[in-house]
């Protein structure tokens, strides 16, 4: 509507008129917003979908692979090409020399309930003899005593106890570092698996896995 058209209205019209213009704005925004809406959904139905699906065949093919290789390994033993008490990783290699696994294994060690009652003894021992005649010892000890945030022994700590183990010539004592060294044992092994591929110029190349690290 031109300028001279506009003059011509009534105030009621041009009241009408604006009216009629905030609503078809208004309707315009909510299609914008409903099409933002449903294309959000679907975005994330997509991606989500396809996510599961990998995750999916990740797992199948984690778990045949670990198989795989936990069986070719015994295999390996009968040939001497691993040692049979060996619980260290090992690679096998195409015979081309172009394609390469590696597998290894990592197990962690933790103390269980008696450590516990190692911290027991080792408190009562220095409560009843270190903490009148060595205070700077008692205070080293009750120091490595010292949990991690989630509540475990330090390992480390721990072992600079054992190396005090000849220290003193006390019951508790003795049985306070006998207890930790019975109660550290492994906990949980985690096994790993890379797979790589020679490039052109001849160097291993990490077939990534990690999602977070994949080039694009």
């Amino acid at each position: 509507m031109s300028t001279v058209e506009l003059d011509k209205l009534t105030d009621d019209q041009l009241e009408q008129l604006l009216q009629e213009r905030q609503k078809k704005k208004q309707r315009e925004e909510l299609a914008r917003r409903k099409k933002y809406e449903q294309d959000r959904e679907e975005l994330i139905d997509t991606l989500i979908m396809a996510a599961q699906g990998l995750q999916v065949q990740l797992q199948q093919f984690k778990k045949a692979a670990f198989e795989n290789m936990d069986q070719f390994s015994e295999r390996m033993k009968e040939y001497g090409e691993v040692n049979a008490n060996s619980k260290g990783g090992f690679s096998i290699e195409n015979a081309a020399g172009t394609l390469k696994i590696r597998y290894s294994s990592q197990t962690k060690k933790g103390f269980d309930e008696r450590a516990d009652m190692a911290e027991q003894k080792l408190k009562s021992f220095l409560e009843r003899f270190v903490k009148v005649r060595n205070k700077e010892t008692y205070k080293l000890v009750t120091q490595l005593l010292e949990r991690t945030n989630s509540g475990e022994f330090d390992d480390k700590l721990i072992m600079k106890l054992w190396n005090m183990e000849n220290d003193f010539d006390d019951a508790d004592w003795k049985d306070a570092i006998r207890l930790f060294k019975e109660s550290y044992n492994p906990k949980a092994t985690t096994k790993y698996m890379n797979f790589y591929k020679r490039d052109d110029h001849g160097n291993w190349k990490l077939i990534n896995l990690n999602f977070a690290s994949v080039n694009i």
